[in-house]
């Protein structure tokens, strides 16, 4: 699927079918056909040059400004991971977040510059232009679209993206659209271009349960933003627009065709070369060895299990799974696994006796904290889905109680 060389010159032909030569007053050069914008562009350009002020000033914008959401209200926080670690603040326990739902906000500044810039060129060229809606963008974009039978490019500016996402829903309206434009022109008016494209990125969907950037890097190839490669960063970058037409986990071919879009729209913009992109474009980024599935893993499930219950009882299940908490426990991961082979290997050897489970607890004798916690030999095992160390609940005269009854540990927030 051969590329766009943005140095590539098409010269015009004469009514003969013989080619002008290179002096010929006029020529046209491949991705830069100059031609007077029609009379329709120019108005809708004058039109949002004075329609803000024109509008803001109006009584009638007054009464319908009283029932816009607070444009305030995007920079409000997204509903992020709680992260759960080892006392070495290293080793990740768990990531505790709602089903089909992953998201880690970053800033600008951490993202590199390959995703954004992939992002813009295909969603918003003229982001840092606009003053929140772009006229001859959605004149532009509907005619690439009726010309490729296909949502091809962004009618939506970035910021106007933002507001659907944020502040006024997705509903396909009349009213909708107006109160977006109308939120658009004032988040513009309030708030940098850096900022507005920082929330855009950590707010907006990539597939597979990954929600902004840090999300979908780390969910489908295990990496940083800022250390995506431009293969990686143009197939994420052409997600956005639609997460089931293109989404790689599900339709390959669709996804492909959409990152040589994106890498189309990056050499319009100068942001890479053809060469560039003929090589990123060439990368393989297939899944399963190259492009990662969802994944969940969690590791010492029975001291994650028991943490969690704390965390609900102390901050509430939403708090718990989307308000974005790092927490730093005292479990040593060395620890944990020596308990782990202790328990494990014990209750097979103690199998004969019809033995299937048996559970651990270690606690450091200085603090009384909790180092390691087994909850079962076997979780596959019959009743290995039980956390055996704290339950069922014991006799207090039973000896194994003892240390249950003497924890204390303590969570650094």
């Amino acid at each position: 699927m051969p590329l766009n060389r943005s140095d590539q010159i098409v010269w015009p032909r004469r009514p003969n079918g013989m080619r002008r030569r290179s002096s010929a007053p006029q020529f046209l050069t491949k991705g830069r056909v100059s031609r007077p914008a029609s009379w329709v562009v120019r108005l809708c350009a004058l039109v949002v040059i004075a329609l803000p002020s024109l509008v803001i000033t109006s009584p009638g914008y007054v009464a319908f400004a009283d029932q816009l959401p607070d444009p305030n209200m995007v920079t409000s926080a997204i509903p992020e991971d709680t992260l759960i670690y080892a006392s070495d603040n290293q080793t990740l326990l768990a990531d505790l977040h709602p089903p089909g739902y992953q998201s880690y906000y970053e800033p600008l500044s951490n993202m590199g510059t390959l995703l954004p810039e992939a992002v813009i060129a295909i969603e918003d060229r003229n982001f840092y232009d606009e003053p929140g809606i772009d006229p001859q963008g959605i004149v532009r974009a509907a005619t690439v679209d009726i010309k490729s039978h296909r949502p091809v490019e962004g009618a939506s500016t970035i910021t106007q993206q933002l507001v659907k996402l944020r502040l006024v829903g997705n509903d396909a309206t009349l009213d909708r659209k107006v109160r977006e434009a109308l939120l658009a022109f004032e988040i513009e008016r309030k708030y940098t271009k850096a900022q507005i494209l920082e929330w855009y990125l950590n707010s907006v969907f990539f597939a597979n349960t990954a929600w902004g950037t840090a999300a979908a890097s780390n969910i489908y190839f295990h990496k940083q933003t800022k250390d995506l490669d431009l293969a990686e960063a143009s197939m994420l970058a052409g997600v956005i627009r639609g997460p089931t037409l293109y989404n790689p986990l599900v339709d390959w071919t669709s996804a492909k065709n959409r990152q040589k879009t994106v890498l189309d729209a990056m050499i319009r913009d100068g942001d890479i070369t053809a060469a560039d992109a003929a090589k990123a474009f060439a990368e393989d980024l297939s899944p399963p060895v190259h492009m990662f599935y969802p994944s969940n893993s969690v590791a010492a499930p029975a001291f994650v299990s028991y943490v969690t219950g704390l965390l609900i009882k102390q901050f509430g299940r939403d708090q718990t799974y989307t308000g974005g908490l790092r927490v730093v426990t005292t479990l040593n991961p060395q620890i944990q696994n020596i308990g782990q082979q202790a328990v494990t290997q014990n209750i097979n050897r103690l199998r004969y006796r019809n033995i299937t489970q048996g559970a651990l607890v270690a606690l450091d004798p200085t603090s009384g904290a909790i180092i390691a916690m087994v909850g079962s030999a076997n979780p596959n095992a019959y009743g290995g889905q039980y956390n055996l160390a704290v339950w069922p609940p014991r006799n207090p005269g039973m000896l194994r109680e003892l240390p249950m009854q003497a924890w204390s540990w303590h969570v650094p927030w």
